[in-house]
Protein backbone atom coordinates (compact mmCIF):
# COMPACT_ATOMS: atom_id res chain seq x y z
CA UNK A 1 0.00 0.00 0.00
CA UNK A 2 2.64 2.28 0.90
CA UNK A 3 3.13 5.90 0.57
CA UNK A 4 1.53 7.20 3.06
CA UNK A 5 3.17 7.70 6.83
CA UNK A 6 0.12 7.27 8.39
CA UNK A 7 -0.96 4.51 6.84
CA UNK A 8 2.56 3.17 7.36
CA UNK A 9 2.96 3.50 10.93
CA UNK A 10 -0.43 2.40 11.74
CA UNK A 11 0.38 -1.35 9.61
CA UNK A 12 3.87 -0.95 11.56
CA UNK A 13 1.72 -0.85 15.02
CA UNK A 14 -0.17 -3.72 14.35
CA UNK A 15 2.86 -5.73 12.92
CA UNK A 16 4.74 -5.34 16.41
CA UNK A 17 1.38 -5.86 18.21
CA UNK A 18 1.84 -2.50 20.05
CA UNK A 19 -1.71 -1.77 18.61
CA UNK A 20 -4.78 -4.03 18.07
CA UNK A 21 -6.38 -3.98 14.41
CA UNK A 22 -9.66 -2.43 15.80
CA UNK A 23 -7.87 0.70 17.33
CA UNK A 24 -5.72 1.12 13.84
CA UNK A 25 -9.50 1.29 11.82
CA UNK A 26 -10.41 3.69 14.53
CA UNK A 27 -7.67 6.07 13.78
CA UNK A 28 -7.70 5.45 10.33
CA UNK A 29 -11.61 6.36 10.21
CA UNK A 30 -10.86 9.79 12.28
CA UNK A 31 -8.58 10.54 9.87
CA UNK A 32 -10.52 10.16 7.42
CA UNK A 33 -13.30 12.15 8.26
CA UNK A 34 -10.68 14.97 9.65
CA UNK A 35 -9.12 15.63 6.49
CA UNK A 36 -10.17 18.08 4.26
CA UNK A 37 -7.62 16.89 1.46
CA UNK A 38 -7.93 13.72 -0.28
CA UNK A 39 -6.79 10.51 1.88
CA UNK A 40 -4.70 8.15 0.15
CA UNK A 41 -6.85 5.21 -1.15
CA UNK A 42 -4.94 2.94 1.75
CA UNK A 43 -6.27 4.58 4.67
CA UNK A 44 -9.53 4.82 2.83
CA UNK A 45 -9.12 0.70 2.93
CA UNK A 46 -8.22 0.57 6.29
CA UNK A 47 -11.19 2.56 7.48
CA UNK A 48 -13.61 0.51 5.58
CA UNK A 49 -12.38 -2.51 7.40
CA UNK A 50 -15.46 -3.66 9.47
CA UNK A 51 -18.38 -2.30 7.59
CA UNK A 52 -16.48 0.97 8.87
CA UNK A 53 -16.99 0.40 12.13
CA UNK A 54 -20.53 -1.10 12.05
CA UNK A 55 -19.67 -4.58 12.29
CA UNK A 56 -16.73 -4.46 14.80
CA UNK A 57 -16.57 -8.23 15.37
CA UNK A 58 -15.28 -8.42 11.28
CA UNK A 59 -12.39 -5.73 10.88
CA UNK A 60 -9.83 -8.72 12.12
CA UNK A 61 -10.74 -10.24 9.04
CA UNK A 62 -11.55 -7.35 6.80
CA UNK A 63 -7.96 -6.24 8.05
CA UNK A 64 -6.22 -9.82 6.99
CA UNK A 65 -8.15 -9.34 3.46
CA UNK A 66 -6.50 -5.96 3.18
CA UNK A 67 -3.00 -6.55 3.87
CA UNK A 68 -2.41 -10.75 2.49
CA UNK A 69 0.14 -10.46 0.51
CA UNK A 70 1.34 -6.48 0.61
CA UNK A 71 4.28 -5.47 2.18
CA UNK A 72 5.30 -9.22 2.78
CA UNK A 73 2.23 -9.43 4.99
CA UNK A 74 1.15 -13.24 4.94
CA UNK A 75 -1.12 -13.85 7.77
CA UNK A 76 -1.90 -17.15 8.77
CA UNK A 77 -3.96 -17.93 11.73
CA UNK A 78 -3.05 -20.90 13.52
CA UNK A 79 -4.31 -23.06 16.92
CA UNK A 80 -2.23 -23.88 19.89
CA UNK A 81 -2.91 -25.73 22.77
CA UNK A 82 -2.37 -24.26 26.52
CA UNK A 83 -2.32 -25.64 29.39
CA UNK A 84 -4.11 -23.88 32.24
CA UNK A 85 -4.04 -23.82 35.79
CA UNK A 86 -6.97 -22.32 37.72
CA UNK A 87 -7.16 -21.59 41.01
CA UNK A 88 -10.06 -22.73 43.01
CA UNK A 89 -10.90 -20.72 45.76
CA UNK A 90 -13.10 -22.40 48.93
Amino acid sequence: MGQSATLDKLLELVGKGDAHVQTVADIARAVTLDSSNSVHSGLQKLAGCGANGKQDGNTERDFQRLVRGSNGFFLEPYNIKLTLQVWQST
